[in-house]
């Protein structure tokens, strides 16, 4: 390759115009292993997108349950309970706990719950963030949650080539501290010379990590 047509893949790798973008699936703790994160070898510039809300309009949460006969599921919203005993099967319980929601007048006033592929999915008829706990009052069934995080700090970390015999060392990336509100960030990194990407996630709740290094168009 000449000097001229690598100054101009240069140039457009540079500009980061196409990411190619991949969803990074673990984010907690710092890296283990020099296989971590996402490879973005050869990228002169590399986005990295951080989504606390699946809706950036409203508050969502996910509620999932283990069905067992007798049981008593209990789901609180901003200290406004309900408790509703487990039904035929686990689609009819997983229904009659979000129709018991929505027709409370405090929770249901909050959220709207829904059954989406087998969970319960709670959105939020505001754009605050609502506190949502979930308990077994009775019997021997399963109830757990998971909820758009609130506030988060990432770090970012980069990952070169081993230096002669010191093996390949994950480090923090200069600027790699980023603060991130429910609104979520979007930040744009130089990695000229590095391998991989990996960012760690500190939340009160679910994080979306995508990362996109930029490619020849």
């Amino acid at each position: 390759m000449g000097i001229f047509e690598t100054l101009n893949r240069l140039g457009v790798l540079s500009v980061g115009r196409q990411p190619e973008w991949k969803q990074q699936q673990a984010t907690g703790g710092p890296p283990a292993a020099p296989g971590d994160g996402v490879s973005i070898a050869g990228s002169v510039k590399t986005l990295v997108s951080l989504s606390l809300r699946e809706d950036a309009a409203f508050h969502t949460a996910r509620i999932s349950l283990t069905y067992e006969a007798g049981t008593d599921y209990q789901v609180e919203v901003d200290s406004h309970a309900v408790t509703v005993t487990a039904d035929t099967d686990l689609e009819t319980t997983l229904q009659a706990v979000a129709d018991a929601i929505n027709a409370d007048i405090a929770a249901g006033a909050i959220v709207l719950a829904a059954v989406e592929d087998g969970e319960i999915v709670l959105r939020g008829r505001t754009a605050d963030a609502f506190e949502l706990a979930t308990s077994i009052t009775v019997g021997s069934g399963t109830i757990t949650h998971t909820a758009d995080a609130t506030e988060a700090t990432a770090y970012v970390y980069l990952l070169a080539g081993g230096l002669g015999a010191r093996p390949p060392q994950w480090t923090l990336a200069r600027n790699g501290v980023l603060d991130v509100d429910v609104r979520g960030l979007t930040e744009r990194l130089d990695t000229a010379g590095f391998d991989r990407m990996y960012v760690e996630v500190v939340a009160d709740g679910a994080c979306m990590v995508a990362i996109g290094p930029g490619v020849i168009e």
